[in-house]
């Protein structure tokens, strides 16, 4: 494959050239330079090598890697394997799972559910009842529940998309088109021939018709996830908070009510032997032993000289 054919490449040329082994996975992050890359033209090319040159110099163009670094930054951002088809289309993963598992039918619709569960051989079933948990990249699931709502919004409540080929229509209402040559679900199962176009649906489209939704991409699925996320937290410590304020309020009420009926005992059992109760503790303090007279104008720390007056002003000439 020729998607491959570049990380090839650089695991021969790190085996080959400079002695060192080298996996798929670290390969996918690292690239060669040109020069690098025509050292190790691989066998099925060997016989054209302006084909490999071609090539070669596709990957090293600014426009290919700008390319490639969103197409990975985009792959990162998924929470989860795209899918367990291996190298398998749609239609040869519906025939392999009924194989597997006694010839039973498998629609379109189930063997994409299916399919971002596990692999066709694996004990994996399409159940409408199923969360989010149940698939490993969670966003399916929400495509999988919008398709499904839109579709028994059109053909009524009792409608099985299971058990029912995809309407076309609902899918690119639902999916807002054939966003960057994709339909919403089961892309390579899809006859596009058959399936109208998104000026086609507006054409068509009258006041009943369901509306044509935006699609949102991955990133900004995982915004409103981490938002509910946000949410949810920020509602559970709210709640924890809440739940100690009210175990501090009752523990601080078990002991104002233990103190009581301590004090309660006490004085019962001094009653019953004829003794007093003890005086307070802290009696009440009369507040006018604690009372300040107010100081005159005049008044000071020290007394005043002899025949000085505090209204007539004071000389500084000295005494005679």
């Amino acid at each position: 494959m020729h998607y491959e054919a570049r990380i090839q490449a650089i695991i021969t040329y790190h085996g080959s050239v400079l002695g060192e082994k080298m996996t798929k996975p670290q390969a996918r992050t690292m690239s060669l330079t040109r020069e690098q890359y025509l050292q190790v033209i691989p066998h099925w090319c060997a016989a054209h090598p302006l084909c490999w040159e071609h090539m070669v110099d596709r990957w090293c163009s600014a426009e290919w890697d700008e390319a490639h670094t969103a197409s990975r930054e985009r792959r990162l951002m998924m929470q989860g394997p795209s899918h367990h088809q291996g190298s398998q289309s749609l239609g040869q993963y519906a025939e392999a799972w009924s194989a597997s598992h006694g010839g039973r039918p498998c629609s379109t619709f189930s063997a994409y559910a299916m399919a971002h569960k596990g692999k066709a051989t694996s004990d994996v079933t399409y159940n409408p009842d199923d969360g989010p948990e149940a698939y490993t990249n969670p966003a399916v699931y929400s495509r999988l529940h919008d398709y499904t709502a839109m579709a028994q919004e059109v053909h009524g409540p009792d409608y099985d998309p299971s058990t029912e080929p995809i309407d076309p229509d609902v899918l690119m209402r639902v999916g807002g088109g054939k966003r960057h040559g994709r339909y919403w679900i089961a892309d390579g199962a899809i006859d596009s021939s058959s399936t109208p176009t998104l000026s086609q649906v507006r054409a068509w489209s009258t006041g009943s018709s369901p509306a044509i939704r935006p699609r949102h991409d991955s990133s900004q699925h995982r915004i409103q996830q981490l938002e509910t996320q946000l949410e949810e937290e920020r509602r559970e410590r709210h709640e924890m908070e809440a739940r100690m304020m009210a175990e501090r309020e009752a523990e601080r009420q078990a002991d104002h009510q233990r103190m009581a009926e301590m004090f309660q005992y006490m004085q019962s059992l001094g009653a019953a032997q004829g003794i007093a109760p003890p005086p307070p503790l802290f009696p009440p303090v009369d507040p006018a032993l604690f009372h300040t007279p107010g100081q005159s104008g005049a008044a000071s720390n020290n007394p005043p000289s002899e025949g000085f007056s505090p209204t007539q002003p004071r000389s500084n000439r000295p005494p005679p």
